[in-house]
């Protein structure tokens, strides 16, 4: 479900609610130690220390900072995710967040977890309608630009046809393409320094025939708590 480019991808559990779709970049890695009292540039910080001193699926260092780090029980259960400060073949650091660090926790796995949505209360899209499809949903869209100028701001900007227009797959072939290219200023292959985003709240989400609630009162309001964008130095 949520196949709509730019909303939230979920995937339907039983015909009571959905989860959101968040992918999985680095299955679960035994840790050895989970503890407070680390530090992160002058701030407090948690440190995962890897059961495995080289794990080749870290070895590209910072490769997945500003992403989830779930650390999980023996069984495979999350226990708490945080934000990746950094990463090294063997160590992570992460932000403190708003859950109480697990100590007792044995894997960690990374997810690309960049936004969250909270609805009614809880994180999720909330209610569901017709074939499990969530009543409310989140569109979220990006436009790129290499040097905005007032005068002409879609100049270097991507997409350039309206301020209005945002791109809403990240392998959209346009802006792919428009990153590689030998034009680019800042090398062909390098991401652009500056972004903007939109945010759509639909609370009549209907991706389907199948006819939405009418908005009550009542209606579940989604929230967006955070929005990351991955970038190394």
């Amino acid at each position: 479900g949520g196949t709509t480019p730019g909303y939230v991808s979920y995937t339907a559990l039983g015909s009571t609610a959905v989860s959101i779709d968040y992918p999985t970049a680095v299955t679960p890695l035994p840790v050895s130690k989970v503890e407070p009292g680390a530090n992160y540039l002058g701030k407090p910080a948690y440190k995962v220390t890897m059961a495995n001193a080289s794990n080749p699926l870290l070895a590209e260092r910072n490769r997945y900072v500003a992403y989830e780090a779930e650390l999980l029980n023996s069984s495979g259960s999350k226990l708490a995710g945080y934000r990746i400060l950094s990463q090294t073949e063997s160590e992570l650091l992460l932000d403190i967040g708003d859950d109480l660090l697990p100590i007792d926790a044995t894997q960690v796995q990374i997810r690309a977890k960049f936004f969250k949505v909270v609805t009614g209360g809880s994180e999720g899209l909330g209610n569901v309608y017709g074939p499990t499809i969530p009543i409310a949903n989140v569109r979220i869209g990006f436009a790129f630009h290499r040097n905005p100028n007032a005068p002409n701001i879609l100049t270097g900007r991507y997409p350039s046809t309206s301020e209005q227009d945002f791109v809403r797959d990240m392998n959209d072939p346009g802006l792919l393409a428009w990153i590689n290219s030998p034009s680019n200023p800042d090398g062909a292959g390098v991401f652009p320094r500056y972004v903007q985003w939109d945010v759509l709240f639909d609370m009549a989400y209907q991706p389907t025939s199948t006819p939405a609630p009418t908005l009550t009162p009542s209606t579940p309001r989604p929230e967006l708590h955070f929005l990351r964008l991955p970038f190394r130095f």
